[in-house]
C-alpha cells in the first residue's frame, strides 16, 4: 500500500507543475515560427514567416479545465450549510456519465533556430482522469439500501518527460508553388508515466450486506528517489524512469501568397521504454472481497476484509506517444495588419496528450506593435474555450502573454490556461535591388526612387552614380516610382513575397532627344533644300530646327535637340 501512495503522490505532484505556460497551441501550427516548430510543425522552419534567427527563452504553457468546478458554482456552494437536492441534481446533470479532470504543461526553457534548422528542449507532462457518476452519488446522498453503485469506468492516466528535438525544413518549388517539408527528431527521457489498464468495479447494498467486487491494475514507472526522499542525491536527478524517441513529419504548401495551408503528423514514430532501473516499474493490481455491514464492527484489522496484492514486474513496458494529425492554415489579409489562423487536430487513441474526437482552433490576430490575439477551440472531447492574448512587439524581440477560458467567461469558467512567451530574432526583411539607365544611350543614371507599400507608408532613396540602389521594402504589392531630371517618370508595380529579394533594370525615356526629318517635294519625291521647319511643343512654344542646307545632299536630315 505505502508504494500506491507513493505512485500517487509522484502523478499529484506532477499535476501541480508550476501554472506558467504558453497558450499559443490554439491559433495553429501554422503561426508557430522558431525553435517552437520542431515540436508540431518543422515545415515552418523553412517558410517565408520564419525569421533567419530566433533565441525564445522561454516558452512555457499549461492548462486545467474539468466539467464541473468553476467559480460560479463556489458561489453557488460556499452559503449552503446543507446543500440542497437541486443543486445536487445540477451536479449530477453537469457531470453527465463522469467527472472528467484534465491537465497540460509544455515548458520550453530554451530554444533556438537559425536558418531551417531548429533545436529546442522542453518538459511535457499530461494527465486525464475520469471519476464515475456513481462515486458522486455516494458522496452526495450515501451509500441507498437496495441499491448498485458501478465504478467500471474509472479512467486515468499520467506522463512527463523531456523532450530534446532536433529538426529542420526545406523549400521546393512544384509547379508555381511553393512547399515546404520538415522533419525532426526527439531523443525522450520519461519522468514518470502511471495508468489504470483496466478497471472492474461494483457494489451492491442489500439490507444487510454490501457485495464489493474491485479490481484496479495499472502500469506505473517513476524514478527510485520517489520513494527514498530523505536520502536524495543531486546526482539522483540523471536517473530517469524512461527512455525513447519520436519523429515528426510536416509538409505547407502556398495555395496564394497569403494563404498557406500546412498538415503535420505529429509522433508519426514514437516509443517509450519504461525500464527496470527505476526500482518500482510494473503492474499492481488492488482486490477487495464480499463482507457483511456487521463484519465492520467485529474486524481486528481492516486487513481482514479487503486485500491488497501489488505485484512487481522485474522486466520493463512500452508506450507510445498517441499519433496526432493537423491540418493547419494561415491567410493574411491585405492592406490591413490582420492574420487568420485555423488548427483541426485529429486524433487517434483517448490519452493524457490526445483525444479520439476532433478539435478545431480559430483565431485573429491583429499584428501591431501591441498585438492582439483572439482564439477559440471546439471539440476535442471538452467545452469551447475562448482565448485572448497581448504582447510587445519590437523588429528584434518580443514578449507574449495570454490566458483562456473553457466552458464559459471569468467566472463561469470551467479550465484556465496561462500564457508566457519572449525571444529575440532577427527581422524578416525584402530587399528590391535596382539599376537605373538611359533607355537610349544605357548610361547609369542618378534618380531619386520612392517605394509605397499597401500600408501607404512611403519610403524614398537616391539611386548611386552608378545608377544602382538597394532598398528595404515591405510584404506585398510595392510601387516603386523613379524620377530624373530631363527623363520621362516610370512607375512599377511589384508584388515582393517575404524574405524575398528582387533585382530588377529600370529604362528611362529622356525628354532631351533627336528629330530626323527628311524633307521631299510631294510631286517629284525628290530632295528639297532652304526648307524651314518648325516644331511646336506641348506648351506651344516653337523651335526652329532648320534654316539651310546643302542642295548636294540625297536627303535632309535634321538633328537638333527638340527643346533648349
Amino acid at each position: 500500500m505505502k508504494r500506491l501512495f507513493a505512485i500517487l503522490f509522484w502523478v499529484n505532484l506532477t499535476w501541480a507543475y508550476p501554472l506558467i505556460s504558453f497558450n499559443g497551441e490554439w491559433y495553429g501550427t501554422t503561426g508557430h515560427f522558431g525553435p517552437y516548430s520542431v515540436f508540431h510543425s518543422p515545415q515552418n522552419l523553412a517558410g517565408k514567416y520564419n525569421p533567419s534567427f530566433v533565441l525564445m527563452l522561454p516558452y512555457l504553457h499549461t492548462g486545467f479545465n474539468n466539467n464541473l468546478i468553476s467559480l460560479d458554482f463556489y458561489n453557488r456552494l460556499a452559503p449552503m450549510d446543507t446543500i440542497t437536492d437541486e443543486f445536487k441534481q445540477d451536479i449530477l446533470e453537469k457531470i453527465g456519465e463522469s467527472f472528467e479532470v484534465s491537465q497540460y504543461s509544455s515548458v520550453m526553457p530554451f530554444g533556438l533556430s537559425i536558418g531551417p534548422i531548429g533545436i529546442a528542449s522542453r518538459v511535457v507532462e499530461g494527465a486525464k482522469v475520469n471519476v464515475p457518476k456513481d462515486l458522486f452519488r455516494i458522496a452526495l446522498y450515501g451509500v441507498q439500501v437496495n441499491n448498485s453503485y458501478d465504478f467500471s469506468n474509472l479512467s486515468a492516466e499520467a506522463i512527463s518527460y523531456v523532450q530534446n528535438t532536433l529538426g529542420f525544413g526545406i523549400k521546393e518549388r512544384i509547379g508555381n508553388k511553393k512547399v515546404y517539408f520538415g522533419l525532426s527528431g526527439s531523443y525522450i527521457l520519461g519522468l514518470g508515466y502511471a495508468k489504470i489498464t483496466s478497471r472492474t468495479g461494483r457494489v451492491e447494498v442489500s439490507d444487510t450486506t454490501i457485495v464489493v467486487k474491485d479490481t484496479v491494475d495499472f502500469m506505473y514507472s517513476v524514478p527510485a528517489f520517489v520513494f527514498r526522499l530523505d536520502n536524495f542525491e543531486p546526482k539522483d536527478l540523471t536517473s530517469f524512469a524512461g527512455y525513447g524517441y519520436s519523429v515528426t513529419f510536416g509538409t505547407a504548401v502556398e495555395l496564394t501568397p497569403r494563404f498557406t495551408l500546412g498538415l503535420t503528423a505529429e509522433n508519426l514514430l514514437s516509443n517509450i521504454r519504461w525500464n527496470s532501473d527505476s526500482s518500482f516499474t510494473g503492474i499492481a493490481a488492488i482486490n477487495s472481497t464480499e463482507f457483511n455491514l456487521y463484519d465492520l464492527y467485529s474486524a481486528d484489522s481492516i486487513k481482514e476484509i479487503f486485500t491488497d496484492t501489488l505485484e512487481r514486474n522485474a522486466g520493463s513496458f512500452n508506450t507510445k506517444l498517441p499519433l496526432i494529425l493537423r491540418l493547419s492554415g494561415r491567410y493574411d489579409f491585405y492592406r490591413a495588419p490582420f492574420r487568420f489562423y485555423f488548427d483541426l487536430e485529429q486524433g487517434f487513441r483517448n490519452t493524457a496528450l490526445s483525444s479520439t474526437k476532433p478539435r478545431l482552433s480559430l483565431a485573429m490576430e491583429l499584428n501591431t506593435f501591441l498585438p492582439i490575439l483572439l482564439g477559440a477551440t471546439f471539440g476535442g472531447g471538452q467545452r469551447p474555450s475562448f482565448s485572448l492574448g497581448t504582447g510587445f512587439q519590437l523588429p528584434f524581440m518580443f514578449i507574449n502573454a495570454g490566458i483562456s477560458n473553457q466552458g464559459g467567461f471569468v467566472s463561469s469558467a470551467e479550465g484556465l490556461s496561462a500564457t508566457v512567451t519572449a525571444g529575440l530574432r532577427i527581422p524578416i526583411v525584402q530587399r528590391l535591388k535596382g539599376t537605373i539607365v538611359d533607355s537610349t544611350t544605357g548610361t547609369p543614371l542618378i534618380a531619386k526612387v520612392t517605394v509605397e507599400g499597401e500600408d501607404g507608408k512611403v519610403k524614398s532613396v537616391t539611386a548611386k552614380e552608378d545608377g544602382t540602389f538597394n532598398v528595404k521594402v515591405p510584404w506585398g504589392w510595392t510601387k516603386v516610382s523613379i524620377h530624373a531630371e530631363n527623363y520621362t517618370s516610370k512607375d512599377t508595380v511589384f508584388f515582393i513575397d517575404k524574405k524575398e529579394e528582387v533585382k530588377a533594370t529600370f529604362y528611362l525615356k529622356p525628354l532631351v532627344g533627336e528629330l530626323v526629318v527628311t524633307v521631299t517635294d510631294f510631286v517629284t519625291g525628290l530632295p528639297k533644300a532652304y526648307v524651314q521647319v518648325i516644331v511646336f511643343d506641348e506648351t506651344g512654344r516653337a523651335d526652329t530646327l532648320f534654316d539651310r542646307f546643302s542642295w548636294q545632299s540625297l536627303e535632309k536630315i535634321f538633328r537638333r535637340s527638340l527643346f533648349n
